[in-house]
């Protein structure tokens, strides 16, 4: 038999022989504890990989039931891959009620947003979600088509043109899967064919919406009318938002973090650093201090002065932390109320 300890003057088939010829004369009998060992540690491995495949098809079952409701609404293709994106960073109980609660989509983005490790990509991204944001229903949305008024006025946006342009019309009357237009202008920019879609937007309490509708055909009537799918959804009409960079410093007063005795005492107020700025909210660093998700704070100087509460936290350093805080609106003051009415005691005859 051939030495392991001689094998140094040997050639590598030889020393391939001698490891074989070492490891027959040393074989292992298993005993039962560890058959029984090896078939628990088999049956684990199979259960864990079949729960793992079970939670991903129900993942992108859940993925693809949102792909259909965001397209049901006539959402922008790059918003629904932005939805599905973020959907990837979000656990299954926060994806099944990311389309209709607010907390739930914000959670997910708070996710998502601390995988982009690079500040120059967070930002961009962060103004793509906060679009989004401002446009999805969160449970608005019935599921039963939008009922117009009638003699609601519209604007049908043709985009499907070398040179796209705008018409002008009255909502006629709504039916059951459709929607009559009359158009206010007629000539060849009227005649649009079957099956083309249009843009309509109209003024829904002080804001814009809009929605995707297909022309299904026209009129006979006074004029040039058309007959409209009837929408699902009416959202509101996509903004770019712009975070623009700006240096700033200010005072901060984190009035939900400490009893009221400090407030009072003013010892909670802070200095933060605006870094980005916009119609939406801002972003700032806070010192050793990380805001929770939704805490109110307000910004007591400077140009963004106002009540602010909190929506994602971004890339941290050692110890300053950055978040972008939503502006909110102006609260009414006491005496801007409305006020009940005081009905009339009726007289006893």
């Amino acid at each position: 038999m051939i030495s392991l300890a001689d094998s140094r003057m040997l050639s590598p088939t030889e020393k391939i022989a001698a490891l074989r010829q070492h490891m027959a004369g040393n074989q292992y009998s298993p005993t039962p504890w560890h058959e029984v060992l090896a078939w628990t540690a088999g049956v684990l491995l199979g259960v864990f990989l079949l729960t793992h495949i079970v939670q991903r098809w129900k993942h992108r079952a859940v993925c693809m039931r949102w792909q259909r409701e965001l397209m049901r609404i006539s959402l922008e293709q790059d918003e629904i891959n932005l939805f599905q994106k973020i959907a990837q960073h979000a656990p299954y109980r926060t994806l099944r009620r990311m389309g209709s609660h607010r907390v739930s989509f914000d959670h997910a983005c708070n996710l998502y947003l601390r995988t982009i490790a690079n500040q120059a990509r967070q930002v961009p991204a962060l103004a793509d979600v906060i679009c989004l944001r401002e446009r999805l229903l969160f449970g608005q949305s019935s599921g039963k088509l939008v009922s117009l008024e009638r003699g609601a006025e519209v604007h049908l946006a043709v985009t499907q043109t070398m040179s796209p342009y705008g018409l002008e019309g009255t909502v006629l009357r709504t039916l059951p899967a459709t929607l009559q237009v009359g158009l206010i202008e007629s000539g060849p920019r009227c005649q649009l064919p079957t099956g083309s879609w249009l843009r309509l937007e109209m003024q829904l309490e002080h804001t814009t919406h809009e929605c995707w509708v297909r022309v299904r055909g026209r009129c006979d009537g006074r004029g040039t009318q058309l007959l409209l799918d009837r929408p699902a959804a009416m959202l509101r009409k996509r903004q770019e938002l712009d975070l623009k960079q700006a240096k700033l410093q200010a005072t901060a007063d984190f009035k939900e973090r400490f009893p009221d005795r400090l407030q009072e005492e003013g010892t909670l107020q802070q200095s933060v650093q605006i870094s980005h700025q916009s119609r939406a909210g801002v972003i700032l660093s806070v010192d050793k201090l990380r805001l929770r998700a939704g805490e109110s704070i307000a910004i007591l100087d400077g140009p963004c002065k106002g009540e602010y509460s909190s929506f994602v936290e971004l890339s941290n350093g050692p110890s300053k932390h950055s978040h972008f805080v939503w502006r909110q609106p102006p609260s009414l003051t006491p005496s801007q109320h409305r006020q009940p009415v005081p009905r009339e005691k009726e007289a006893i005859s």
